[in-house]
């Protein structure tokens, strides 16, 4: 492959390798989500809801995993490493928190189905669904 591209500077090698992860990444992402929604239609309705929640999570981890693996590929200056690795850092840092947001939302959905809150004299319920409506926009 080296003898096809010898016009091309060398730092495109490293691209077409991310290019070609994501690629392949986000095809076998398609597979899984295209069984697992045919096999969904007996799961319990939590994990049917953990699996749509999750598909945005998993193309963000694959994406971060491509420019990682790419990243380390090229031959770049150590200034561009630099800068580019603490911004893939943080690119992690909020994968995990949006991870955790997504987990405790299934979790307040969880158990507020537990409450029947339309019932008029259903005081625990109408405590719990005042104190979860006050923390689910944080």
């Amino acid at each position: 492959m080296a003898r096809l591209v010898t016009f091309a500077p060398p730092w495109a090698g490293a691209v077409l390798v991310g290019i070609a992860i994501l690629i392949m990444g986000f095809v076998l992402q398609m597979a899984i989500v295209w069984g697992a929604s045919h096999w969904s239609k007996g799961w319990h309705p939590l994990l049917q809801q953990v699996f749509v929640r999750i598909r945005g999570l998993v193309r963000w981890a694959v994406l971060l995993f491509a420019a990682g693996t790419a990243l380390s590929l090229m031959p770049l200056s150590t200034p561009v490493l630099d800068v580019a690795r603490p911004l893939l850092l943080a690119s992690f840092i909020l994968l995990v928190g949006y991870a955790i947001y997504v987990g405790a939302d299934i979790a307040i959905v969880r158990y507020m189905v537990s409450f029947r809150p339309d019932v008029t004299d259903n005081l625990l319920a109408r405590k719990a669904a005042t104190r979860l409506r006050v923390l689910r926009p944080m």
